[in-house]
């Protein structure tokens, strides 16, 4: 188009440069009256591994299959047999746990006791003449239970005193005159009897003794001479306490009180004699 000429044309072809000129100084000034603007550091993102088929989770669009049964418990463990006992050297002390063996500590069975102690005598003649003293008592008893708690057996007995007392009525004397004093010599009791002796509890201490017997009285001098033994029946009867000191054996005291009627030939007598001891007894 050709209006006004050349000059029109330049000016077209100037005019954009211009505004192109201006434009940018504009912009220049823009920049520089904004404030600066801080720059941002950024760490680099660590990049993720590439996934696989192996890491991804496995997805099922189907039936769900069914869990796997619990795994079933083992059977209960069946104890051992127990092997047959066989006769062992220390069998009867117990068993393995220190308890006792059966029968142990139990009043029962086989019975045997060996007891010493003090013993009095004291005889009265039918003429009021009188010896009494005392002296060592040794014991001796032996038999069996018939049922745990009893004991049934023989026994051996006695008290033997030295240099009793005398005191001799007249009727008694060889010269009618009445005579007192210790006598040389020794006065000895002997018992030979029948015993039951009871344990209320068979497996405790506590028992009770009862018996006849036999008795035999008799003085022999310092000089070996010896009286005519006096003889005859009597009865005992006392009691006791004993402790285990073992599975079998037991110990502790007992007190007993004899009696028995002797006679001779110059008349009866009357003894009567307690008598105290520790007994060791195996039952």
């Amino acid at each position: 188009m050709n209006i006004g000429g050349k000059p029109f044309l330049l000016m077209i072809l100037l005019g954009a440069p211009l505004a192109q000129a201006q434009a940018q100084a504009q912009g220049a000034a823009k920049k520089e009256a904004a404030p600066p603007v801080p720059s941002a550091t950024f760490a680099p993102v660590p990049s993720a591994p590439p996934s696989t088929e192996a890491d991804a989770p496995e997805v099922s669009f189907g039936t769900p299959e069914p869990a796997p049964p619990p795994p079933a418990s083992p059977p209960p463990a069946v104890p051992p047999a127990a092997a047959p006992s066989t006769p062992s050297s220390n069998e009867g002390a117990g068993d393995q746990n220190g308890a006792p063996r059966p029968g142990a500590r139990l009043h029962d069975g086989f019975y045997t006791r060996l007891g010493l102690g003090v013993g009095y005598i004291a005889t009265t003649s039918e003429r009021d003449s009188t010896i009494n003293g005392w002296g060592v008592a040794p014991d001796f008893w032996i038999g069996g239970s018939p049922t745990p708690g009893l004991a049934i057996g023989v026994t051996f007995s006695g008290v033997s005193a030295s240099e009793p007392h005398a005191d001799i009525s007249e009727a008694d004397s060889i010269g009618g005159e009445r005579l007192t004093g210790d006598l040389h010599g020794t006065l000895t009791y002997s018992i030979f009897g029948l015993f039951a002796d009871y344990y209320p509890a068979p497996t405790r201490g506590l028992h009770f003794m009862a018996g006849l017997n036999y008795s035999v009285l008799q003085l022999t001098a310092d000089s070996g001479e010896k009286s005519v033994p006096a003889s005859g029946f009597g009865l005992f009867g006392g009691l006791g306490y004993e402790w285990w000191i073992g599975d079998e054996w037991s110990v502790g005291p007992l007190a007993r009180l004899h009696w028995a009627s002797v006679s001779d030939d110059g008349g009866s007598t009357s003894v009567l004699s307690p008598v105290l001891l520790l007994g060791f007894t195996y039952h």
